[in-house]
């Protein structure tokens, strides 16, 4: 039961969160002073997302992957229950193709159909799961910001060198 429950939240968080993405980066800036100006609920978290977008698109990027290991561990879980050990066999392949198809449009496509055309209260409704989001990855977070801030460092020293090549 606890993989089933599993299984499903992930593909929900999932599409929520490729949502999300769409939302964020289709959102139309104007708009949102205008919603923060009339005082309108979640619009001043909204904008500061949408000012930051670095911010918002780095929290929902990790969000993407943890739910996708997610989803990815109870599929094997489930597959192993009902299929069995047989890796190579033609179920696997089906229930693999299956399972792809299922996160390819029911969590990517579709949710991002969607709420391209409602972005702005899109935004509005996922900027307090974003910033829940970016507080519970913050240790990952600042652990990428290090890591890509040294190799950007050394990229960019490297290509001052006269003889880097």
């Amino acid at each position: 039961m606890i993989i089933f429950f599993g299984f499903f939240i992930s593909l929900l968080f999932q599409a929520l969160l490729f949502g999300a993405e769409t939302a964020f980066v289709s959102a139309n800036k104007i708009r949102l002073e205008i919603f923060e100006r009339k005082r309108v609920i979640g619009a001043t978290l909204a904008n500061y997302f949408v000012r930051n977008i670095h911010k918002a698109l780095q929290t929902i990027l990790i969000g993407q992957k943890v739910f996708l290991y997610i989803f990815a561990a109870s599929f094997f879980a489930l597959y192993r229950f009902w299929i069995g050990d047989d890796l190579f066999s033609i179920e696997a392949i089906l229930s693999i193709t299956v399972a792809a198809l299922v996160v390819v449009f029911g969590a990517k496509i579709i949710p991002q159909l969607l709420l391209k055309e409602l972005a702005e209260y899109a935004v509005l409704v996922f900027s307090p799961l974003v910033k829940f989001f970016s507080l519970l990855f913050s240790p990952v977070s600042m652990a990428v910001n290090f890591v890509s801030s040294q190799v950007i460092s050394l990229l960019h020293l490297a290509s001052q060198w006269p003889n880097a090549r």
